[in-house]
């Protein structure tokens, strides 16, 4: 059974994948990432390195503070 990580960041970027009418296949392909690896992300199984959350921020447009 695998740990639930990040859950704040992954649940964040799930509600913004959602309301960019986007589904993970879609966020995948846009952040350039493995579908499986946006998967296991959103539901907190991984934690994301920091190049997979600038990827994933750039594809929901999310910007930089």
């Amino acid at each position: 059974m695998e740990t639930v990580l990040d859950s704040n960041y992954a649940e964040a970027t799930y509600h913004r994948m959602l309301a960019k009418g986007m589904d993970q296949k879609a966020l995948a392909e846009s952040a350039r990432l493995d579908r499986e690896t946006v998967s296991r992300i959103l539901r907190g199984h991984i934690a994301p390195t920091e190049d997979q959350k600038s990827k994933i921020d750039a594809a929901l447009g999310v910007e930089k503070a």
